[in-house]
Formats: C-alpha cells, sequence, structure tokens
C-alpha cells in the first residue's frame, strides 16, 4: 500500500490516491511521523511540483508540512529550492510558520530559493512572511548575503530594490564583518559589484572583522586582470582604505578618538606596488617609500664593502701564512748579498710583516 502511495505521490495521480483512501482510510494516518523519517507523500509532491496533490494531502493531514525527510528538508525547502511556485502557496495556505522552519543546516526555506536563484518563490515568502527576509544563517549571512555568494545578479537586483528601505539589512555583516559589498570584491563580480555601487543605501567604507574595507580587500586579494577597473569603480563610489576612512571619521568626529583597525600587511608584487600607488597614496607614504630606496641603496653599498674587505683579509692572512719569495738557490743571481739557502725576505721580513698586519687589521 505504502509503495502504492508512493508510486501516486511521484505521478501527481490523484485518481491513483483517492482509489487508495477507499481501500483504507487511515493510509496518510500510519505515516511515519518520526524526526527525519523518509519522505513522505507530501515531499515528493512538493520536490516534483505536483501542487493539486500536495492540496489533497494537507485538507488531510496539514501537519505533514513540518515534517523533515532524512536529509532534514521540510516540504516547503524542497517546493522552494525547486522554484515549485504553485506547490509553495499551498504549503503557506497552512500557516506562514513554515517560512522560518530551519533544516538540519540552519537553512530557512527563502536561504534554499535564493542560493537556486528563485526569484518568485523569494517574492512569495518575503509578502506572506516578512520577517523571513531577515532571518540568518548560522554564518550570519543574510538572504543578500547568499545571493552575492551564489553569484545571482538577477537575484541581487530583486532583493536591493525589494529591500532598498532597509538599509540596514543591506549593509548588515556576517561572521566574518563582511558585508555584501565586500563579498562582491572578494569574488571580482563587476556586475554585481557595478549594481550595488550604484545604490546610496549600500555603505561603501565598512570595516570586516580584520579592519578592512572593500577597497581594501581588492589591494589584499591576489592579482588579477581587472582589478585597476574595479579599483576606479569604488574609489569614484567614495572607496577608501582603512586608514584614509579612519582618518576621516577621526576629523569629522575630533572629540573621539579613531583607533584605526587596518592591519598592514607587505605588496606581494610590483604590479600590487603600482596599483596602490594608483589608488592616490598620501604624500607621507611616498616619504617613506624614498626613504627605503635610499635606505636600500646604502645596503648595497655596505654589501660592496663587507666583499673587498672579505678579499683584502683573505689576501693578507694568506701572505703571512706563506711569505713570498722562497729561498736563495745555488747558482743563482746574487740578491742583496745573500747566500744561497738563505731566505729571500731574511732581512726584510719586519717591513714586510708589518705591512701585511696593517692590512689584516684595516680590513676588519
Amino acid at each position: 500500500m505504502e509503495a502504492r502511495l508512493e508510486a501516486a505521490s511521484r505521478a501527481g495521480d490523484l485518481g491513483g490516491f483517492h482509489q487508495l483512501l477507499q481501500e483504507d482510510s487511515l493510509l496518510l494516518d500510519r505515516l511515519n511521523s518520526s524526526p527525519y523519517p523518509s519522505n513522505n507523500p507530501l515531499h515528493i509532491a512538493a520536490l516534483l511540483g505536483h501542487a493539486d496533490f500536495a492540496g489533497e494531502i494537507l485538507s488531510r493531514r496539514p501537519e505533514l508540512a513540518k515534517d523533515l525527510n532524512e536529509q532534514g528538508f521540510s516540504p516547503l525547502h524542497l517546493a522552494s529550492a525547486n522554484g515549485n511556485l504553485s506547490v509553495v502557496k499551498e504549503l503557506l495556505k497552512v500557516g506562514s510558520d513554515l517560512c522560518l522552519i530551519r533544516d538540519k543546516d540552519g537553512f530557512i526555506a527563502i536561504h534554499t530559493a535564493v542560493i537556486k536563484g528563485k526569484i518568485c518563490v523569494v517574492k512569495e515568502l518575503i509578502d506572506v512572511c516578512p520577517e523571513t527576509a531577515r532571518a540568518v544563517t548560522c554564518q550570519g549571512e543574510t538572504i543578500a548575503h547568499l545571493a552575492v555568494r551564489s553569484n545571482h545578479f538577477e537575484m541581487v537586483e530583486f532583493l536591493v530594490e525589494k529591500l532598498g528601505s532597509d538599509e540596514e539589512l543591506l549593509n548588515s555583516k556576517d561572521g566574518k564583518g563582511n558585508t555584501i559589498l565586500h563579498l562582491s570584491v572578494v569574488r571580482k563580480q563587476f556586475q554585481i559589484l557595478k549594481f550595488l555601487l550604484s545604490k546610496p543605501a549600500i555603505q561603501v567604507n565598512t570595516f570586516n572583522l580584520k579592519g578592512f574595507t572593500p577597497l581594501d580587500v581588492l589591494l589584499e586579494s591576489p592579482n588579477e586582470h581587472g582589478d585597476l577597473v574595479l579599483g576606479e569603480m569604488i574609489r569614484a563610489a567614495g572607496g577608501k582604505k582603512a586608514e584614509e576612512a579612519s582618518q576621516q571619521e577621526a576629523q569629522s568626529h575630533p572629540t573621539q578618538q579613531v583607533i584605526n583597525p587596518v592591519r598592514t600587511s607587505p605588496v606581494r608584487s610590483n604590479w600590487k606596488g603600482r596599483l596602490r600607488h594608483f589608488f592616490h597614496l598620501k604624500p607621507k607614504t611616498r616619504t617613506s617609500r624614498r626613504d627605503l630606496r635610499a635606505n636600500q641603496e646604502n645596503e648595497n653599498t655596505s654589501g660592496t664593502l663587507m666583499v673587498v674587505a672579505t678579499l683584502i683579509a683573505t689576501v693578507t692572512f694568506q701572505a703571512g701564512m706563506n711569505p713570498p719569495g722562497g729561498f736563495v738557490q745555488d747558482g743563482g743571481p746574487n740578491v742583496d748579498n745573500l747566500a744561497p739557502g738563505q731566505a729571500v725576505l731574511g732581512y726584510q721580513l719586519s717591513p714586510f710583516l708589518l705591512s701585511d698586519i696593517l692590512g689584516l687589521f684595516a680590513s676588519l
């Protein structure tokens, strides 16, 4: 009997369903209602989009709408993720509280609909249950975060227009302190970023938990083609680096102490250095770099002198250990009246050693 009910659910066969109920009026009452059961007929109908079949089941056992299957999804999760709007409407007749049921990963139905890009379902869920728009995931992500993370431009566009009056929601931060603008920059989403920057409600200089503004996130990210264009877009919209934004805030609130949250990191490459210079580095920063180049030149000079001193020390030490000249050979020319067998430097050893020692110590 259960197998026939499942087959009818998959086919959306209302006639077969009614026939089963005539044969066994308690068929639906015997369905497993324990936590995380296998798919019940309502799950199957919701997944496959059989709205009439789902309505028949709900008219007899509406509580099945709250059951979670073995994957942790309610019928509304399945219908929303697959864009089955007619089934969603049937389920919402049971009650708007279905919108707030979470699956085992902490997602509600609107989260799955946003991730899948089902705009018509998202609109219906918000209209029936407005508070669902403000529900966040376990990672602190709003539906706007999920839309950006899933790279659904049409969904981002719809949500910003739909929730445009709710600036707090549009500028909310996830568990890492990132706004939707931060996420868009991280993913180098040109179209989404351009759209977000055109909206006055979007704040362009908020800090994440690392102390980075969206412009900082761009500068700290791996180099990619098009980064200069993205940087120009952010700057044109008033975007600043963290230290610039902090100084501006300090100037606008002189009685308050503003702590600069930015954490510096080394420039990854010459290209990144040019990118930072392109974004209007302050005179103080440029002066520091001139000093850095001067210090580098001094270090190069010191290195050269060290090499020369090492060579002198090596030569003088070797000469001291093995003095040049050797001995006068028998039958050779008479040098300074030296007899054969005598050292050539025998009478000039002191001047040689003095010069050699002076050279050695001078190199040190």
